[in-house]
């Protein structure tokens, strides 16, 4: 059913609803031959952009909201189809050509330079418009003697050239706004460079009344073009009127009469124009008598060549009517020629009035020149006079401005000396300040550590001298903190406000990136208990880790631990509960005091508001993780509501209570002093790896990054945790779940299996990397790279094949990271002297 469409036919006004990229790319649409867009190549940039018309799905139209997609599309040259010629070569300016396959998307060119499009799409998803799908309505000048049609717009006639001589693409045309005829389809072009025109059979032929319903107008280029579009626009029935040249029409005559010959004798030799009558049947009265005049005409101008070709003599018997009518005709003649030489006497006396006439109009004119010249002379003196006396101010004016400059320079050059001078004792005394804050830092730690001591020995001399240290509680030596934010100190409003922030931030401390690896970096960690940074030495590894977390959390929540190599149990990281004592004695890497602040944030129900405690694992795999890091393990894949939290058993009495608000951050290298990955910790961890990064890292001083505190609510709202929720629609839409399957089989064949916990975590991420991502295909590109590939260790020449296979379904176009991951590993494996043919994701991240 044809959906209500606005009067007014016109780009703009089409329909109550517009078009959006975003609607269909939220959805999964595609565009195809009968769902696309309807565009005009750009002539400013006929190599990059196409001009937007308006949307078809069907027989509905409606109009491009301009507010989400702006006016044009920039076109991307898809590597994927190498041998389709580009936009320049494909398509002629002015050309109608649509969007029928792939889709939209956003363009991030747009934010560098905004002249650039918004939107972008593939130049393998445009194609052609097919013939008669939408009739052009060409405005112009048709000659129906010669056949021929002249365009009003002479830049569309190359388009008329390319895409329509010689073609069944048929047009109308119209000579006012009221009426158009056809349709019409161009055979050649005459001698003087016209369109040699014909009548289609497409539809019915003749002269229909232009309504606002007949046709769709807009403009492109700066030319307004009309269009009809049949099964959406409405015809009226047309008018029937005749179409033909003078020289088909006098080949139609003789045939006529050729065919005829037999018809002639004596008793008919009277009804010639019976015959023509006759011969001319089922056109209409006013197209038959317009015929037959211009028959007329033709045969009188050149009645002995046309006789001679059909051997007209031959079958009259005489002439006699033919000679009567000759006579006839004469005498018309000579009245016409004596009506023309009145006409030409009428002429030549209005001629001789004209040239009177003209005579005393340059008389005028000369009058009036002579007049204004002396009134101009007049004006010209008083002017230089005024001049003069301008020029004699001016001068004095210069006097006055060249003493008041040479002031005001003097005191310009004052001012500049005391900013130099305030500029160099604001800089001592900022160094100053510096200073002081790193000496009193020192001395902090200093203290601290000297308070530690004391503290140490005393508890050593009360042992020896058989004091009772039951009493003893390493909890009253802390004050835990209330860390909540108030609404007032959050600086951001929604994600995107925040991750812009946050670029910023990163970008001033030498760490620039694109968006949307930070907002991987930022999914990855918060939907994970444990992420870990991977790749060679020298990669800043540590640096983002710090900057990262230093940006979004107060340093009360934060721990930096540098894991050394032998650790074998928890009590490295956190610390044992002494038998001795009946008291739990902390390690040195401060992550217990971290988890009673956890402790005490959740016993007193602050944690919404609080941001989330981080620890970062320098060197993660110096010592087995799977040994030290055991006690989170079976946390990784819980969640907390308001009746259960995580607890954690540390030994004798000491149980900590604490929501899902803590976070790992490990840094790993593989070399030789290192120790591999266990299955079990590849299958629980994000493993990002980063490239090497050109950045200063004398420049990266905690006290200069601007924090964004991120708050336990907020987290769980922008990367949608699981806690205290009853269910998550993580489901993958048709499209991206028949990629996953063919590679989890691709896996499969490579005997890697791929858990219900790595597959979970993949939909999780995707649900929201989909939304805040502008990149199509990114977010499902980072899960593979991070939790897929990782898994990767196997050998010999059969598998090389396998990953190549699996190559192939990962192409650098859409899964750049992966892709190139993969790259790496293959290479590496076919190349490896030592590990030559053994395909393993770690060895990427070495330099042996």
């Amino acid at each position: 059913m044809k959906l209500d469409i606005s009067i007014e036919m016109e780009k703009g006004n089409l329909n109550s609803t517009s078009f959006s990229y975003k609607d269909y790319n939220e959805y999964g649409f595609r565009f195809n031959e009968q769902d696309y867009i309807l565009a005009v190549k750009d002539e400013d940039f006929p190599d990059k952009n196409i001009i937007l018309v308006l949307h078809r799905k069907g027989q509905m139209i409606e109009d491009i909201d301009e507010y989400d997609m702006g006016s044009k599309v920039f076109i991307v040259r898809d590597r994927n189809s190498p041998d389709i010629l580009s936009l320049g070569e494909r398509f002629y300016v002015n050309q109608l050509l649509k969007i029928s396959s792939g889709n939209v998307v956003y363009n991030n060119g747009c934010e560098d330079n905004p002249n650039y499009p918004r939107v972008k799409t593939f130049h393998s998803n445009l194609s052609e418009i097919v013939n008669n799908e939408i009739i052009e309505i060409f405005e112009g000048k048709i000659n129906e003697a010669k056949s021929s049609f002249d365009p009003k717009e002479a830049i569309l006639k190359p388009l008329l050239s390319e895409k329509y001589m010689g073609f069944n693409n048929c047009f109308f045309i119209t000579e006012n706004s009221k009426t158009m005829k056809g349709p019409f389809v161009v055979k050649k072009k005459d001698s003087e460079e016209q369109f040699v025109i014909r009548k289609s059979e497409y539809m019915q032929f003749g002269e229909y009344n232009m309504n606002d319903n007949s046709f769709i107008a807009f403009s492109a280029n700066d030319i307004e073009r009309k269009i009809f579009i049949p099964g959406v626009n409405d015809l009226p029935s047309p008018n029937t009127i005749d179409f033909i040249s003078d020289e088909d029409l006098l080949k139609e005559f003789e045939g006529k009469i050729k065919r005829s010959s037999n018809d002639y004798n004596i008793d008919i030799l009277n009804s010639f124009i019976d015959f023509i009558q006759k011969n001319t049947t089922g056109i209409s009265a006013a197209a038959h008598s317009k015929r037959n005049e211009r028959l007329l005409t033709l045969i009188d101008a050149g009645k002995s060549e046309i006789l001679s070709n059909i051997d007209f003599i031959k079958h009259l018997p005489e002439m006699k009517s033919v000679k009567d009518e000759i006579n006839i005709l004469s005498e018309k003649k000579m009245q016409l020629n004596a009506e023309i030489s009145k006409l030409i006497n009428q002429e030549e006396g209005l001629q001789q009035n004209i040239e009177k006439e003209k005579l005393e109009f340059e008389n005028l004119r000369q009058d009036k020149e002579n007049f204004k010249e002396q009134e101009l002379a007049n004006k010209k003196t008083i002017l230089e006079t005024e001049i003069a006396e301008l020029e004699e101010r001016k001068s004095n004016l210069s006097s006055i401005i060249d003493e008041k400059e040479k002031e005001l320079s003097k005191q310009l050059d004052t001012i500049k000396d005391d900013i130099r001078w305030k500029q160099k004792s604001q800089k001592e005394l900022e160094d100053a300040i510096q200073n002081l804050r790193r000496e009193f830092a020192n001395k902090q730690v200093e203290e601290q550590e000297k308070l530690k001591e004391l503290i140490q020995h005393k508890k050593y001399f009360d042992f020896l001298s058989g004091r009772d240290l039951s009493t003893y509680n390493i909890n009253d030596e802390t004050q835990y903190l209330d860390l909540r934010i108030n609404d007032e100190e959050v600086k951001y409003e929604n994600y995107s406000s925040f991750r812009n922030q946050v670029l910023d931030i990163f970008a001033r401390n030498n760490r620039k990136m694109e968006a949307h690896f930070l907002d991987n970096l930022l999914i990855s960690v918060h939907q994970n208990t444990l992420t870990l940074l991977a790749g060679l030495p020298g990669t800043g590894k540590t640096s983002l880790a710090k900057l990262l977390v230093n940006t979004l959390a107060s340093p009360e929540k934060i721990r930096e631990v540098s894991v050394c190599r032998g650790w074998t149990s928890g009590k490295d990281l956190i610390g044992f509960f002494n038998p001795l004592t009946r008291r739990f004695t902390p390690s040195s890497t401060g992550v217990y005091s971290l988890l009673k602040q956890l402790d005490y944030e959740c016993k007193n129900n602050f944690f919404s508001n609080s941001t989330f405690a981080y620890v970062i694992l320098d060197e993660a795999n110096l010592s087995p993780l799977e040994h030290y890091w055991s006690i989170f393990y079976n946390l990784t894949d819980s969640k907390v509501n308001e009746k259960n939290y995580f607890n954690l058993d540390l030994g004798g009495t000491e149980y900590i209570n604490y929501t899902n608000n803590l976070r790992f951050i490990g840094t790993i290298n593989y070399d030789q002093t290192t120790e591999e990955l266990s299955p079990r910790v590849i299958d629980r961890a994000n493993i990002i790896r980063l490239k090497p990064q050109d950045f200063n890292l004398d420049n990266l001083m905690y006290h200069d990054i601007k924090k964004v505190l991120l708050r336990y609510k907020d987290i769980q709202n922008f990367f949608e945790l699981l806690d205290f929720k009853s269910e998550v629609n993580i489901a993958f839409d048709n499209e991206r779940e028949k990629v996953f399957e063919d590679i989890k089989a691709q896996f499969k064949k490579l005997n890697i299996y791929v858990s219900p916990r790595v597959e979970i975590s993949i939909k999780r991420y995707c649900s929201v990397a989909k939304n805040i991502m502008h990149e199509e295909n990114k977010p499902l590109d980072y899960s593979i790279a991070q939790r897929l590939l990782p898994l990767i260790n196997v050998q010999g020449t059969n598998s090389k094949q396998k990953l190549k296979d699996l190559q192939a379904m990962l192409p650098e176009e859409k899964f750049s990271i992966s892709a190139n991951i993969l790259k790496d590993i293959i290479s590496l494996g076919e190349e490896g002297e030592i590990y030559e043919n053994q395909f393993n994701y770690f060895l990427t991240l070495s330099h042996a």
